[in-house]
């Protein structure tokens, strides 16, 4: 649904901009991200200290704290010739589910009790949960996708399905 939305949001703003009427710049940033979030970081609860980590937790993903948002929107507002009509995506760091417990287990200064899920199987359970149009499982369960494997073909295929 939310992808849904942004997706028809986008392809609105392109459609404007071919008949001349707007220019745009749309922002993609990784995961939001601080040490202090109030809600589960790929996987990783840090109140609950646990982490279900997708895979073997050494891929990479893209964060972004919270704060680099705004500065990097601001230098985007400043480029607005070379930004004009384009997707930009931003990423203040990249990291791997595992380094990123590292951070939290050290902030804490205790240990996690961490699971891993094969990311196939994980991957399956949300497409079909998307065939299924049973989109509370699938965005309850999809963004743990983005830290397995990465953001793999398999995810991006179901990502995209999702904003159809």
């Amino acid at each position: 649904m939310i992808f849904t939305a942004k997706r028809g949001v986008a392809a609105y703003l392109k459609e404007l901009a071919d008949l001349g009427k707007i220019s745009y710049t749309l922002i993609s940033t990784g995961l939001f991200f601080t040490l202090d979030l109030p809600f589960p970081v790929a996987g990783i609860d840090h109140k609950m200290r646990t982490a279900k980590i997708i895979g073997d937790g050494n891929a990479l993903f893209s964060l972004t704290h919270l704060d680099d948002i705004g500065r990097y929107v601001t230098a985007i507002l400043r480029r607005p010739e070379e930004t004009k009509n384009r997707t930009i995506r931003i990423a203040g760091d990249t990291q791997t589910a595992n380094a990123l417990l590292g951070l939290f287990e050290k902030q804490s200064g205790k240990k996690f009790k961490v699971t891993h899920e094969n990311a196939v199987v994980f991957a399956a359970m949300l497409k079909s949960a998307l065939d299924h149009k049973k989109y509370g499982t699938y965005f309850a369960n999809a963004i743990d996708l983005f830290t397995g494997d990465g953001v793999t073909q398999l995810s991006y295929q179901l990502i995209v399905a999702s904003a159809n």
